[in-house]
C-alpha cells in the first residue's frame, strides 16, 4: 500500500475494501491511492468508522491487528479531502443514526443492579437481554459503536483549505497554490 505511486500507472476504478482501518499511516497511504487516480477515476472505500468518539476524532491502537486506525466518518471526511479526494455518496450498513452510548458499569445504581437480579431469576432472558443491552464493560470503547461505510469517491485538483502549507507526500502537486513551488 505504501509504495503504490511506485506503479507509475494510473487506474479507472479503484476499489479500496477492507483496508484503510489496518494502516499504520493512513494519511499516507491515501496520498499514495491519491498518485494512482486520472481525473475520471472513481474510488470505492470501505470499512468501520464508530460513533463512540468526538466528531473528527479517531483511534489509533497498534496493538489491535483487527482495526489499528479507527476513525469517525467526519475523520475520514477529513483523510480524503486532505489527500485531494471528493466524496460522492457513501451508504452506512445498519442503522444511519448513531444510537445512545451505553452506559458505563460504574455508573449502574442499586436499582439497575437490582431489576437485573430480578430479571434473571424470573428468568426473562428478553427483560435480561434488553437490561444488559444499554452497558458495556469498563471503560467506554469507540468499537462500541461502530458501523460499516462504503464510500465513493473521485480525485480532484483545486485549492484544499486544510492545508495551510505545502502538503507532504507530494499532494501540492494538486493544489494550484502550490504547483508552482513545487515546479520551480
Amino acid at each position: 500500500m505504501y509504495r503504490l505511486a511506485e506503479l507509475n500507472e494510473t487506474f479507472d476504478v479503484i476499489l479500496f475494501l477492507g483496508v484503510y482501518y489496518h494502516l499504520f499511516d493512513p494519511f499516507y497511504a491515501f496520498s499514495q491511492l491519491r498518485k494512482c487516480c486520472h481525473e475520471g477515476t472513481v474510488i470505492v472505500i470501505d470499512g468501520p468508522t464508530t460513533y463512540g468518539l468526538p466528531e473528527n476524532g479517531a483511534l489509533m491502537n497498534f496493538a489491535d491487528h483487527s482495526c489499528e486506525w479507527l476513525p469517525t466518518i467526519g475523520a475520514l471526511r477529513q483523510v480524503l479531502r486532505a489527500t485531494y479526494f471528493d466524496e460522492l455518496r457513501y451508504e452506512m450498513m445498519g442503522d444511519e443514526k448513531p444510537t445512545p452510548p451505553p452506559v458505563a458499569t460504574s455508573k449502574l445504581g442499586w436499582r439497575w443492579r437490582l431489576g437485573a437480579c430480578r430479571d434473571a431469576l424470573r428468568g426473562s432472558r428478553r427483560e435480561l437481554h434488553e437490561r444488559m443491552q444499554t452497558v458495556v464493560p469498563e471503560p467506554l470503547s469507540p468499537r462500541a459503536d461502530v458501523r460499516r461505510i462504503t464510500m465513493t469517491c473521485r480525485p480532484r485538483s483545486g485549492v484544499e483549505e486544510l492545508h495551510a502549507y505545502v502538503p507532504p507526500f507530494g499532494l501540492g502537486a494538486y493544489d494550484s497554490r502550490f504547483r508552482a513551488r513545487l515546479a520551480g
